[in-house]
């Protein structure tokens, strides 16, 4: 090899190595996914959480003692606005809450399902508010269940993604470090081979 194409080789392994190191950085710098996945996931568990307090705060109104009627509605008034915005971001995006815009198919046809078990819970929990009646309880008993079994399928989905792009980060980040260690040996053995070059020309002058 002559020594001019060796020189140029290691300019060119140099700035690939050099190209192949801002990469490295920016990509530690970008998060896992886009649109804020594992916040998703966060959002899709808190719904099941809350579903359940709507549900145990309706028990107390409807068949608990009247002592304990004040603190249900209180916490009925507060859990119902955040239960709603969520369950609206969840299906149609909210950055207030870091929910995105786009909704995975499979996502949007779990939420569009559970859609009917959301409404009728949440009118229930209302007309719960206004007079406590044992007939909108059991509309909320019947379906808290389903919405939450379905609101569990739209976490697991979104983790799965979660894991799928992790996946896919770590295969591109050992490829780009893999690059990276070949890089830099080429250079250290061409980076050699000039300067034997160089000594041996030394000796023979």
């Amino acid at each position: 090899m002559s020594q001019r194409l060796r020189s140029a080789l290691i300019r060119v392994i140099t700035v690939c190595g050099i190209v192949l190191l801002l990469l490295s950085i920016v990509s530690d710098s970008l998060p896992l996914m886009p649109n804020n996945a594992l916040n998703v996931v966060r959002r899709a568990s808190q719904q099941r959480g809350l579903s359940e307090r709507i549900a145990k705060n309706a028990i107390i109104l409807v068949r608990d003692d009247a002592s304990l009627h004040s603190q249900a509605v209180n916490e009925l008034q507060v859990t119902l606005p955040g239960w709603e915005k969520i369950q609206r971001g969840l299906l149609s995006g909210d950055p207030s809450l870091g929910l995105p815009d786009r909704v995975p198919d499979d996502v949007r046809l779990l939420l569009l399902q559970v859609r009917g078990d959301y409404s009728a819970i949440d009118a229930a929990a209302k007309n719960i508010l206004a007079h406590p009646d044992e007939t909108q309880l059991s509309i909320i008993l019947d379906h808290n269940q389903q919405y939450y079994l379905t609101m569990a399928s739209v976490a697991d989905l979104w983790q799965d993604r979660v894991q799928d792009a992790s996946q896919v980060f770590f295969t591109i980040k050992l490829t780009i470090g893999l690059l990276l260690i070949s890089f830099w040996v080429l250079l250290i053995v061409l980076h050699r081979q000039e300067k034997k070059v160089e000594q041996k020309k030394e000796r023979q002058s």
